[in-house]
C-alpha cells in the first residue's frame, strides 16, 4: 500500500504540452564513451554571458590537469580549470555556441594528464566545510550561467526548503540525464543527499522518467534510507522545465518572469548534481561535459564525455557525422542554439551536440487560425497575439504580463502549420520591453 501511495502522490499536472516523437532508441542503451584529449584545446574563460574570468597564469607556462587557469569575477561566477596537463601556447579568441567569441586558453596537451594535488571529502565531512570550500570547485549550474555555489547561497539566502534533481530530458534525442542516473545511480542518491545537507534543504527529490521503470525500481532501492524521494513523471513536454516541475511535484505557483527560487525551491539538474559527486569523491574539478551527439546525419551517436575545450568538428568526426549536415545544434532541438560556425569548441553549457539533415521546408505563410499553439503552451498564453507586439512601440502591462509568463520552451513554433517562428518573435519582444518595471500578477 505504501508504494500505491507513493505513485498516487505525485497526481499534479500541468495543461498544454506534448508528447514529443523519442528519438532516442540509438543512444539510450549506449555507455557513456569518453574521448581521449586532442592535440590542442580552446579552453573558454567566460562561463557567463555578462563576464569573464581573469587568467591566473601567465602564456607558456606549463599547467596540471585541475590547475586553475582563470578566476571568476563575481560571487556567482565559477573558475575555468585546465583539463589535462600541458603548456599553455597563449589566450586567444574562440567561438562558443552560447556566447559567441570569447577569451579562451590555448593548451598544448603533454599526454601525460598529471593532475595538481586535491583533497576529496571524506563521507562523514562536516556540511559546513563543504559548503566554506565550494566556491573554489568549479561547478556551474547548466544554462543559469551561475555557480553551484551562487545558487545555494541565494536558495539559502530565500530559506527555500526544497531541493529537487532534474532527472528528466523531455526533449527528443537527449539522454545524458537517464545514462548518468544508469551508470553512477548509487553516487547520484548519495550526492543528492549530501548537496541537500549541504543547502539545508528539507526535502530533497529526484525526478525521473516514468517510462523507465527498473531504473526508478533501482534508484527507490537505494534512496531506501536516505532521505531522497525518487518521484517517476511522465515525458510530456516541456515537463522538464524546472517552473512545471515546481507547479507539478509542489503545487507551487510562480508569478510571470519568477525564477525557482521565488517558490522556495532549487533546482539543478543531473548533469550539475554528477559534477558535485565527483568533486565531493575525487576533489577534482569539473573539467569535462558529458553530451549526446546524435542526428540524423551522425553514423555513430551515443553519450561521449568531452574535454572543456574540445572543437564540436571533432566531436563530430568521432560520430562519424556524414557530409549531409544541414544544421549543428547545441542543447535540444527545442530549445537549443545553431552553432554557427564551424570551429566552435565545447563549453561548460554544452549539453549535446545534434547534427541534422536537410528537411524540406516550405517556409512561413500566414497564420491559419488552428489554434495549436494556444491549445498545447504549458503556460496558457496565445502566441498569436503577441507576435504582433513585433511591429508596435508599446505593449500594455497584460502582455507584458504574458511575455514574460512564457518559458522559452518553443511548443507554439514546432506546432505552427505555417511555420511562423513565434518563439523567437515573442524572445525578441520580451527583450525589447523588458524594462518595464511593474507587471500585474
Amino acid at each position: 500500500m505504501r508504494r500505491i501511495a507513493d505513485w498516487m502522490s505525485w497526481n499534479q499536472a500541468f495543461d498544454g504540452g506534448l508528447y514529443l516523437p523519442d528519438e532516442r532508441a540509438r543512444t539510450a542503451r549506449l555507455p557513456i564513451e569518453r574521448m581521449a584529449v586532442g592535440e590542442t584545446l580552446w579552453v573558454p574563460l567566460q562561463v557567463r554571458g555578462d563576464e569573464a574570468c581573469e587568467p591566473v597564469v601567465t602564456a607558456s607556462a606549463s599547467v596540471l590537469g585541475g590547475q586553475l587557469l582563470a578566476g571568476g569575477g563575481s560571487v556567482g561566477s565559477a573558475a575555468v580549470y585546465a583539463p589535462t596537463s600541458g603548456r599553455l601556447a597563449r589566450f586567444d579568441r574562440v567561438w562558443t555556441a552560447w556566447h559567441g567569441f570569447v577569451r579562451c586558453a590555448v593548451l598544448e596537451p603533454d599526454g601525460r594528464d598529471a593532475w595538481a594535488e586535491v583533497r576529496p571529502f571524506a563521507s562523514a565531512t562536516a556540511a559546513e566545510e563543504v559548503r566554506e570550500a565550494l566556491p573554489s570547485a568549479g561547478i556551474m549550474c547548466d544554462r543559469s550561467g551561475r555557480s553551484l555555489h551562487a545558487v545555494l547561497v541565494s536558495a539559502r539566502s530565500a530559506r527555500a526548503d526544497v531541493l529537487i534533481i532534474n532527472g528528466l530530458e523531455t526533449e527528443p534525442y537527449l539522454t545524458v540525464a537517464l545514462r548518468l542516473l544508469v551508470e553512477r545511480g548509487v553516487e547520484a542518491v548519495g550526492a543528492a543527499r549530501r548537496l541537500g545537507e549541504v543547502g539545508g534543504f528539507r526535502r530533497t527529490v529526484l525526478a525521473v522518467s516514468q517510462r523507465h521503470r527498473r531504473l526508478v525500481r533501482r534508484l527507490r532501492d537505494i534512496a531506501r534510507t536516505s532521505g531522497v524521494e525518487v518521484v517517476p513523471l511522465p515525458d510530456k513536454y516541456p515537463q522538464c522545465h524546472p517552473l512545471l516541475l515546481i507547479h507539478v511535484l509542489l503545487d507551487r505557483r510562480i508569478a510571470a518572469g519568477g525564477s525557482a527560487i521565488d517558490a522556495g525551491v532549487c533546482v539543478i539538474s543531473t548533469a550539475t548534481l554528477a559534477a558535485f559527486s565527483q568533486w565531493m569523491a575525487t576533489g577534482r574539478p569539473p573539467v569535462t561535459r558529458v553530451l549526446t551527439v546524435a542526428g540524423g546525419a551522425v553514423a555513430r551517436p551515443g553519450t561521449y564525455e568531452v574535454a572543456i575545450g574540445t572543437p564540436i568538428a571533432r566531436v563530430l568526426e568521432r560520430a562519424e557525422a556524414s557530409d549531409g549536415v544541414e544544421c549543428v545544434v547545441s542543447g535540444g532541438p527545442l530549445t537549443g542554439v545553431a552553432v554557427a560556425r564551424s570551429d566552435a569548441v565545447v563549453s561548460v553549457l554544452d549539453t549535446a551536440v545534434l547534427a541534422l539533415e536537410a528537411a524540406p521546408r516550405p517556409g512561413p505563410v500566414p497564420c491559419v487560425r488552428c489554434g495549436w499553439c494556444i491549445e498545447d503552451c504549458p503556460v496558457g498564453i496565445d502566441p498569436t497575439s503577441l507576435v504582433q507586439l513585433e511591429g508596435r512601440s508599446a505593449c500594455s502591462a497584460e502582455e507584458l504580463l504574458a511575455l514574460r509568463s512564457c518559458i522559452d520552451c518553443g511548443l507554439c513554433t514546432y506546432v505552427c502549420p505555417a511555420e511562423l517562428p513565434l518563439a523567437e518573435s515573442i524572445a525578441r519582444s520580451r527583450a525589447r520591453f523588458s524594462s518595464r518595471a511593474e507587471v500585474p500578477t
